[in-house]
């Protein structure tokens, strides 16, 4: 995960929903979707100054929900519950005050909401403040220090401080490599059904990186985030079922996970997809199948894909292609620094060849 995703992270504020409401009316009306009704019950409380109140009325501000969204008035109705200690409303002006929504943009009073969130008991605020101090993009860095709150905020059932935890322990962020611990969190995390954890636990057995290699526990962590959406590896269940890794080897399965990944844009898996339409393994052999999904990815820079379907076009088999785009698309994927394409760029005849990963 990149760091600027990871901030990303940072900023959701606190759902409303995780708070108690003071008024049991307010929160029947709430929890209907009336919120007008939610409203108006809580306002005149939050004015006679109950903290909890007056971050519910700034919830309600800052998502528009029965009145029109004002992150101004947001702000001001969490101040008032902030300077009675609320951590939640510490929480939510810490994230504004990153991103200078309805208030100045001021990471160093953003930081010191946070701490007192996070003083406060909220998991939330440690959670934040540990992604910042970890990645230091923002404010000074303490990798030590973020990553003992995002422990304290893991152990707290925080699975996404369990999968940063993983990946920080892994060398990614600015820790020095700790393979246990990595493999630790990153487990607890997959555990808990993060995919994206999954994902990267299941690279880590094909790799045997931090792990022994095993592609049968590779397929195992991968086909978990794959049934949950996620593109890379939805194509690498894919490619293990093409290659008999891990698994018997199945092209009807290996094609159908790998349609699934090029179906969300993923350009190994529309070029890989491409390759088994052009060869007619899993699926009806269609070059015009193949030509509109290298396409896509070669669309996309992919270098593999260029390579392929300017082989494709060389051989006559496409609809769209002339030996000049041929040649053409091969030496863009030779300038990309494809071996095979620097190659090919004086002769272009032959087959393309399926992309191990």
């Amino acid at each position: 995960m990149k760091p600027q995703a990871i901030l990303l992270a940072v900023l959701a504020p606190l759902a409303i929903a995780a708070c108690q409401s003071p008024d049991q009316a307010g929160w029947d009306a709430f929890d209907q979707g009336h919120y007008t009704s939610a409203l108006h019950a809580w306002t005149p409380i939050a004015e006679s100054g109950d903290a909890q109140a007056c971050f519910l009325v700034g919830s309600l501000y800052e998502h528009g929900q029965g009145v029109e969204a004002d992150v101004f008035a947001a702000a001001r109705w969490y101040r008032l519950a902030a300077d009675q200690d609320h951590a939640a409303a510490c929480t939510n002006l810490g994230a504004m005050h990153l991103t200078g929504a309805g208030v100045l943009r001021d990471p160093e009073l953003a930081v010191a909401y946070l701490e007192r969130a996070a003083g406060l008991g909220s998991t939330i605020a440690r959670f934040d403040l540990g992604v910042l101090l970890l990645l230091g993009d923002v404010v000074p860095a303490e990798p030590e220090r973020g990553a003992e709150l995002l422990a304290s905020a893991a152990r707290a059932d925080h699975v996404g401080a369990a999968y940063l935890l993983g990946l920080a322990h892994a060398g990614d962020l600015g820790l020095a490599p700790d393979s246990r611990r990595a493999v630790r969190w990153m487990r607890a995390a997959a555990d808990a059904g993060h995919a994206p954890a999954q994902h990267l636990l299941g690279t880590w057995y094909l790799e045997g990186r931090f792990l022994p290699t095993s592609e049968v526990l590779a397929h195992k962590w991968l086909l978990r985030a794959a049934e949950a959406g996620m593109a890379e590896a939805e194509y690498l269940v894919g490619w293990l079922h093409h290659s008999g890794r891990g698994v018997d080897a199945d092209q009807q399965l290996a094609a159908a996970w790998m349609r699934r990944a090029a179906d969300q844009g993923l350009a190994v898996a529309q070029t890989n997809l491409g390759l088994l339409y052009l060869r007619g393994e899993g699926v009806d052999r269609s070059p015009r199948a193949a030509e509109r999904l290298l396409r896509a990815a070669a669309d996309q820079g992919f270098a593999l894909a260029e390579f392929n379907l300017g082989l494709l076009y060389a051989k006559g088999l496409g609809e769209a292609g002339t030996r000049a785009e041929a040649e053409r698309l091969v030496r863009r994927a030779a300038g990309r620094g494809l071996a095979a394409a620097e190659q090919r760029t004086s002769a272009l005849d032959g087959a393309g060849e399926l992309a191990s990963r």
